[in-house]
């Protein structure tokens, strides 16, 4: 339940939300009272992975951090026998491909570029750092990722139902 009751124009009450966050003591305030975290991610988007709470979210953050990748990417979670397996797919930035005359990317030409190398690996680092989960980072050309008519991608496919 979220509230805005201290507000003097229009307090609200809203349940269910399905919004993930964390309620906590600000101890550097005079005040007594509860406050609110930032949200983290929906309910609805949290995809449980070999135990850890994964959200694609997370991706993102790192992502944000890394000017050599576009923001579109796709998170496929899979499973192999008894075992969650994921795979991040990351469109390289459209400069970057300038940069190195490439016109497309495959598995193939990033083992031919170091810097495509060192790219996927730090990303994948970065990805078990930050969120403890070893995943296949995939390196593609910018535009490859299907969107749909208004641009949007659809951000994770979980096909561990279909395995």
């Amino acid at each position: 339940v979220f509230t805005t009751l201290t507000k003097k124009a229009m307090p609200i009450l809203r349940y269910w939300t399905n919004d993930i966050t964390n309620l906590y003591y600000d101890h550097s305030e005079s005040r007594t009272h509860v406050k609110m975290g930032p949200i983290r991610g929906r309910a609805d988007d949290m995809l449980i992975i070999r135990g850890v709470n994964f959200f694609h979210t997370q991706v993102e953050d790192i992502l944000s951090g890394l000017p050599q990748v576009s923001p579109y990417y796709q998170v496929v979670a899979s499973r192999r026998g008894n075992l969650d397996e994921v795979e991040v797919s990351v469109e390289i930035a459209e400069d970057l491909m300038r940069d190195l005359g490439l016109e497309t990317v495959t598995a193939h030409t990033v083992q031919q570029h170091d810097c495509l190398q060192a790219l996927q690996g730090s990303f994948a680092k970065k990805i078990k750092d930050n969120i403890g989960l070893s995943m296949k980072v995939t390196l593609l050309g910018f535009g490859t990722l299907p969107r749909s008519e208004g641009g949007k991608l659809s951000r994770v496919r979980d096909l561990r139902a279909q395995a």
